[in-house]
């Protein structure tokens, strides 16, 4: 419940028998059936329009051990709807000493889509305060760090070196 909750799916490969599993979330997320016990790498990755990157990381992780935190668009099996997902990945030794893959993987499209419109008001706000010649500054509170404009030198008359920032 958790893992469908926070949108996360867990999944393994084992590299020796070629198994593929993957959490009822990660099957949601990719688009497949929950109750379907097993599918292919070629299923997975012929969601990714990416597959090139993807892949890549993938045998960079087999190759050299190196743990893969990636972002990448997919198309989920079951809808036309593409989705961002961040996945992590990491290699691990099964109680049988066979290597997994072992990752999760995280449907992070509602966040993308929050910080594009973040940024776009973000850049909006910067031209009106631009364009009607606004002084502005901002105080970052934990590093004691004041940050001001070039209209409000300005409209106060003074310098960054006056000022003393």
């Amino acid at each position: 419940m958790s893992q469908a909750i926070s949108h996360v799916g867990s999944w393994e490969y084992n590299l020796q028998t070629r198994h593929f599993w993957g959490s009822p979330e990660a099957k949601c997320i990719y688009g497949f059936d929950p109750d379907q016990d097993e599918f292919s790498t070629e299923e997975v990755e012929n969601c990714i329009p990416e597959r090139e990157r993807v892949h890549q990381a993938l045998v960079d992780l087999i190759e050299s051990g190196r743990p893969y935190n990636l972002e990448f668009e997919i198309h989920p099996k079951d809808s036309s709807e593409p989705k961002i997902i961040s996945s992590i990945a990491v290699l691990k030794q099964s109680e049988h000493d066979e290597t997994i893959v072992a990752g999760v993987i995280q449907d992070i499209t509602e966040r993308k889509q929050n910080e594009k419109e973040r940024d776009i008001l973000q850049s909006q706000l910067s031209n009106a305060i631009e364009m009607a010649h606004l002084g502005h500054w901002e105080y970052d509170i934990a590093s004691d760090i004041f940050t001001f404009n070039d209209h409000f030198y300005k409209i106060f008359r003074t310098t960054a070196d006056q000022v003393g920032v």
